[in-house]
C-alpha cells in the first residue's frame, strides 16, 4: 500500500483552516484536511479533490511540503485502520476505492503533506458544520502551542517546520497503542520526491 493518503494545511495570513472531527478516531481534535487518493490521482489531483469536497475552496495549486509515516506492519489490520485515520485525520473506510502509489519506504504507510495559501481578504464563513466536522480558522501560534491538547499530537512536531518553508522531509512516528512515542525527521524516499516532482506538486 504504501503512501496512499494526503492533506492539507490552508493558510490565510496569520491563520489556518482546520477540521474538527465529528467522528472517532481524532473525535474532538483539530487537523488539517484531507483523504485518500483515489485510483488514478496525483497526490496533488488528491488533495485538491479532499479540499474542494470538505471546504468548498477550489484550489489551482498546493505545494508538497513533505510526508508523515508510520510504520505498516506493526499494527494489526484494525490498528492499521485506526493509525491511518489518526494520522490524517479523516476517513479510513476499507470500502473506499483507493489507489496504490507504491512509493515511499517499504514497510511503512504514510501521507503526503501539503501547504496552500488563500488571499488575505477571501472570506470563507466559519466556523461551518459539515458531514466531516466543523470547519474553522485557527491562529498560528494556537495552533502549535505544546500545551494545547485540541490538536492531533504530531501537528506541533511536522508542521512548523514546514510552514517556514524549509525543504521536504518525512517525519516518521512510532506509536505505542494510540499515542505517540517518536516522530523523528527524515529524508524524503527518492521515489516518492520524483512522483510529487513529475505531477508538478513541488514548487522552487
Amino acid at each position: 500500500m504504501r503512501y496512499n493518503y494526503t492533506i492539507c494545511f490552508i493558510r490565510r495570513g496569520s491563520e489556518l483552516l482546520l477540521l474538527n472531527r465529528r467522528k472517532a478516531p481524532n473525535m474532538g481534535l483539530w487537523n488539517g484536511v484531507g483523504g485518500k487518493l483515489m485510483q488514478g490521482e496525483s497526490p496533488l489531483q488528491g488533495v485538491l479533490r479532499e479540499v474542494r469536497e470538505e471546504t468548498g475552496l477550489t484550489l489551482s495549486q498546493a505545494r508538497f511540503a513533505g510526508t508523515v509515516a508510520w510504520p505498516e506492519e506493526e499494527a494489526s489490520p484494525r490498528e492499521a485502520q485506526s493509525r491511518v485515520a489518526t494520522l490524517r485525520g479523516g476517513r479510513s473506510s476499507p470500502a473506499q476505492a483507493g489507489q496504490e502509489t507504491g512509493v515511499g519506504v517499504p514497510g511503512r504507510g504514510g501521507m503526503f503533506v501539503f501547504l496552500a495559501e488563500v488571499p488575505d481578504n477571501m472570506h470563507v464563513q466559519t466556523p461551518a458544520a459539515t458531514d466531516e466536522g466543523v470547519l474553522d480558522w485557527k491562529p498560528l501560534e494556537w495552533i502549535t502551542d505544546p500545551d494545547n491538547a485540541g490538536i492531533v499530537e504530531n501537528i506541533a512536531l511536522f508542521l512548523p517546520p514546514m510552514l517556514s518553508g524549509e525543504a521536504p522531509l518525512e517525519y516518521f512516528c512510532i506509536y505505542e497503542g494510540r499515542r505517540m512515542q517518536s516522530c523523528t525527521p527524515e529524508p524524503v524516499a527518492a521515489d516518492v520526491l520524483d512522483l510529487v516532482m513529475e505531477k508538478g506538486s513541488v514548487q522552487r
